[in-house]
Order: structure tokens, then sequence, then C-alpha cells
């Protein structure tokens, strides 16, 4: 998307190990986190992004923690916290395995409207669909709104 040239926040993949901002031996790398964080946002939106999460036989988007308005003394323990519910109970319910996949962390933004892009369509695999509600994008994923669709 922001090779088309739209508007996307700024923000970073966090891969790896669910522990790896809790290990001594890294304490570097969330050194190096902190201080991107602290140039890039002051408040970030902190998001799962499964590697099995949309496929041809599945989708279960909004099974995976999301935390809106984080600040820098949250952002470890959130980053945890969203991918360890990516092999919980629930995650595991819907895929039928482990979830592999990074966490993405995204400048806040004040949202008139959010939602989601599907590139492909569920129903036609040959387009896509974008699905969007008023303010931020919670509504939309843990269902308490019923979209726009596009």
């Amino acid at each position: 998307m922001k090779r088309a040239g739209l508007p996307v926040p700024n923000g970073f993949v966090v891969v790896g190990s669910e522990q790896a901002c809790r290990a001594p031996r890294l304490r570097d790398r969330c050194r190096l986190l902190l201080a991107f964080w602290r140039v890039k946002a002051r408040r970030v939106a902190v998001r799962s992004s499964g590697a099995n999460e949309d496929g041809a036989n599945r989708s279960y988007a909004g099974v995976f923690e999301t935390a809106l308005n984080i600040g820098r003394r949250q952002l470890i323990d959130t980053i945890h916290d969203v991918r360890s519910s990516m092999s919980g109970p629930r995650a595991g319910h819907y895929s039928g395995e482990r979830e592999t996949g990074g966490v993405v962390v995204q400048a806040m933004v004040p949202a008139k409207y959010a939602g989601v892009v599907f590139t492909r369509h569920p129903a036609d695999a040959a387009s896509g669909i974008v699905e969007l509600v008023e303010g931020l994008g919670d509504k939309l994923v843990d269902g308490s709104a019923i979209p726009h669709s596009y």
C-alpha cells in the first residue's frame, strides 16, 4: 500500500520468540526497539500478523489480541501479550495448529474510518474487498459494528 502512495502509518514488525525481549541476552534488541519507538510515535497500535490467519482454507481475523493507544512503558509487555495470543487455545481452535507470524506495531492515527482490506474477496478470488467502520477498527474486528463494504 505504501508503494501505491497510500497513507500508511509508520511502523515495524517484530518477529521471533514471544520471550525475545524478556531474555537477558537480548536486552540490546529491546533497547533498539524502544529507541525506534521513540523516534516514530508517542502511541501505537499493536496487532498480530499470522501467517495462516487468512488463507484458502480458513480465515479467522479478530482471534488474536490487538491493543490500541499503547505507550512506551507498555510496549514490550503488549508485544508479548499479542504474540502469546497466537498460540493460545482460541487460536488453536480456529487454526487447528500453532500459528506463526509477527507482531505489527504502527503509529496510532486519529481515524475517521478504519477497517480491513482483504486482497481476496471470500466469494470471488478475482477481486478484493474493503470493510470499514467509523472511528477505530476495533469495533469491526470484535464484531460489535456492521461494516460498510466496498
